[in-house]
């Protein structure tokens, strides 16, 4: 008697390369979402709003901070 339903895989193989590449994929994922809410809480640790940090997070999405000079940036731009 089985319990678990049969898998649509071929092989063992087979289940090993679906299970890198979904690991690979969500490894990559994992690592975006961690740089952004890094760079969200750099923003409010500075002292910025929610608007102040979401622009900052869209100009320096390369970087895991944020630069020191970021408050002078965003009263030059007059961003609120």
């Amino acid at each position: 008697m089985s319990i678990r339903p049969s898998t649509p895989f071929r092989s063992s193989a087979c289940v090993g390369e679906c299970c890198l590449d979904s690991f690979e994929s969500n490894l990559h994922t994992s690592q975006r979402f961690s740089n952004q809410a890094s760079r969200f809480l750099d923003g409010y640790q500075k002292g910025l709003n929610g608007k102040q940090a979401t622009w900052a997070n869209k100009r320096y999405r390369g970087h895991r901070t944020l630069p020191d000079s970021i408050l002078k940036e965003l009263d030059e731009k007059q961003i609120a």
